[in-house]
Formats: C-alpha cells, structure tokens, sequence
C-alpha cells in the first residue's frame, strides 16, 4: 500500500506541474491578434496616392451646370500608426506583432506587413512622379519612410580613377 501510495504521490506532482505550466501560459491579458488584420492591413495600404476632386463650375443663375474640373489631391500616406487606430490596438502592439525577438510575434501579421511597405514604397514613387507634391519632401519621405537610399558617385581624375559609392543612410 505504501509503494501504491508513492506512485500516486509522484502523478500527483506531474499534474499539478503541468497544471502550472498550463496556468503560465495563460497569464497576462488574451492577444487582441486576429488573422483577418493581415488582410486588412493590406487593404489598407493598398490606395491610389491621389485623389480626384470634382470642382463644378455653374451659369450666372447658380443653378444650371456650366462646366465641370477636376483637381488631383495628394491622398494621405498609409502608416501602421492610422491602422493601429483602425483596428482599436496600440501602436506598440502593432510593433510587437511584427518584432521578431517579441512574444506576441505573428508570422504571418509579419509577411503581410512586409508587403504593406513595399506597398507603400510603389504608392510613395507613384505619388512622387505625379508631380502633386514638392519634389523635395518627396525626396526626404522616400528617404526616411522606405529603403530607398540617396547616393552620389565622385570620380577623381588623374592618373587613377576611382569611384566612391557615398551613401546616406537614416535610420527609419
């Protein structure tokens, strides 16, 4: 009766650790992760980067349609910061899916935000080349915000030509 005794005593202790092990896994508040954001986080980067606006032109009397223009209007740019507020989470919440090194890392939160910024980064050129905005804040948001880069080739003369690849990097 005693070895009995004993052998119930030691799957006693196995529950009750894996109980614990359990109950750690279950500590802190429930993840507000849900796949559909992958989708919609997709979604929304995926806009025109500019807008059309209707600009109608009326007769003398106010009332009878003259003529009408249009006018292209720069569309917000998309960022996790606007998504975050979408769904209802934190930013950092959003930064801790995508990270890697992070407990709450989602892979498949994080492909969908890798293709969100080369997303973004097509919206960003096609934007630029419309020629809506300033070429120079075009310049310093394609800079800061994706991996494009701002590099410059020297040639120095004489008997030796070598070329130096100058490179600006800001961390983003």
């Amino acid at each position: 009766m005693a070895k009995d005794k004993k052998k119930m005593t030691s799957k006693t202790a196995v529950r009750r650790t894996k109980k614990r092990k359990n109950a750690n896994k279950k500590r802190g508040q429930p993840t507000k992760y849900k796949k559909r954001f992958c989708k919609m986080l997709i979604d929304f980067f995926d806009i025109g980067p500019y807008e059309k606006i209707e600009i109608p032109h009326y007769q003398a009397d106010g009332k009878t349609l003259k003529w009408m223009d249009y006018k292209l209007v720069p569309a917000r740019m998309p960022s996790l910061l606007k998504f975050a507020k979408k769904i209802g989470v934190s930013y950092q919440t959003i930064k801790n899916w995508v990270d890697e090194n992070h407990d709450s890392f989602q892979p498949e939160f994080f492909e969908a935000f890798t293709c969100a910024k080369e997303i973004r980064k097509d919206w960003i050129i096609d934007l630029g080349l419309s020629g809506l905005v300033p070429p120079l804040s075009y310049k310093f948001t394609a800079i800061n915000v994706t991996d494009m880069r701002d590099t410059k080739d020297i040639e120095i003369g004489g008997d030796m030509v070598v070329k130096f690849n100058i490179s600006k990097h800001y961390d983003s």
